[in-house]
């Protein structure tokens, strides 16, 4: 009895529905692809209504909003929301684009993005502040608005935090470059009144 389904072609020979050759996305070798699990999917729709709930309890409801401090040092207190609330985005764009080529090593990254968003919204904003006040002299203070704008972009792309953090490090921790500092030379030599 002949099978009703052709055996895959081999991986260098298969190719994508827009018809060009496999990319590394697309193929996963040891890691197989599969339809997204109903629980990535519930964990995000979870955060969403976590998310939703705590910016509803801390605009409407003035008890709750007074346990929390105002502000995290120069930070608005409500830059860990923003930065969670940019994880989760990623998270959800993730979910929406690769719901039929799941891997399930990103599993946990998707239950615990918003966690991590808030880390990185919030320490790149830091560090931001920090930046700022190496690189100039006059500290302009921005609003609370802003540091929202970039703890979310923060906690969207974990490629801008990490760049960020980067050139903190370039900046403030690493010594410069020896070779662009002009030499001085240490050797002592005799005073005109030394003879």
């Amino acid at each position: 009895m002949e099978s009703e389904s052709a055996p895959a072609p081999p991986e260098e020979t298969r190719s994508t529905a827009e018809g060009g050759p496999p990319s590394s996305e697309d193929a996963c070798p040891e890691n197989p692809c599969v339809v997204i699990p109903w629980f990535v999917f519930a964990v995000a729709l979870a955060w969403v209504v976590v998310l939703v709930a705590l910016f509803v309890l801390f605009e409407e409801i003035h008890a709750f909003a007074s346990f929390f401090p105002k502000k995290l040092g120069p930070l608005p207190f409500t830059s860990i929301w923003f930065g969670a609330a940019g994880g989760l985005l990623i998270s959800l764009q993730g979910i929406f684009n690769y719901n039929h080529r799941w891997r399930r090593s990103y599993d946990y990254w998707h239950y615990l993005r918003p966690v991590l968003g808030a880390f990185m919204g919030t320490l790149g904003c830091l560090v931001f502040i920090v930046l700022n006040q190496a690189a100039t002299t006059k500290h302009p203070s921005a609003n609370g608005v802003f540091y929202a704008v970039l703890a979310f972009v923060l906690g969207y792309r974990e490629e801008s935090f990490r760049a960020l953090v980067t050139r903190l490090i370039d900046t403030i921790i690493l010594p410069p470059d020896t070779s662009t500092v002009p030499k001085v030379d240490a050797t002592p030599t005799q005073s005109p009144r030394g003879q």
